[in-house]
């Protein structure tokens, strides 16, 4: 690695110039990642009311969520050396919004519940931090360490969305489709 003063002079504006469309779409997919985990809270008393769910179980998603991730995130790493971040980021984006709007489809069986966290947690896996920041490390050397920090804020900004749409998830339920509009 290089120490900081071997670059040349403008080298980090010259990456950002040429790579600053791959940092916002690389924090956009980050983002995908709080997605399920930061909005889960808005939907605890409605699945509770709905199905008769314990919090506990409504809540074990992030867990499958977790283990999934455990082993899951070492292939994707290969992977990710093998064919590079963009198919699977691409790839991981149509899975991930398919299998979120799968949870409308949840039923009374609480095993329905723990099936839909398990295929979301396993097409998340697609767009977890391997995939955006290989992508962001390629393109940038003078600039990686801003550029790797916007990318990795993107998690921070579903949190942040999910926090000011909660209540309007919860109470007034804006006009969102689905079942517990």
């Amino acid at each position: 690695m290089a120490d900081h003063g071997s670059w040349p002079a403008g080298q980090a504006a010259a990456e950002w110039r040429a790579g600053w469309r791959l940092v916002v779409a690389s924090t956009l997919g980050y983002m995908i990642i709080g997605m399920s985990l930061y909005s889960l809270s808005a939907f605890i008393m409605p699945l509770q009311q709905e199905f008769g769910w314990s919090r506990t179980l409504i809540t074990s998603g992030p867990s499958i969520y977790a283990a999934t991730s455990l082993f899951g995130q070492p292939v994707i790493g290969w992977l990710v050396d093998r064919v590079g971040p963009r198919p699977i980021g691409l790839a991981g984006i149509v899975a991930t919004a398919i299998t979120f709007a799968l949870f409308s489809a949840a039923t009374k069986s609480p095993y329905s519940w723990i099936a839909l966290w398990l295929l979301y947690s396993l097409s998340a896996q697609l767009v977890l931090t391997p995939v955006w920041t290989a992508a962001v490390a390629s393109e940038f050397e003078a600039g990686r360490g801003l550029a790797l920090a916007i990318t990795l804020a993107g998690s921070a900004i579903s949190g942040i969305a999910a926090f000011l749409t909660g209540p309007c998830s919860r109470s007034a339920r804006c006009s969102f489709p689905g079942r517990f509009s």
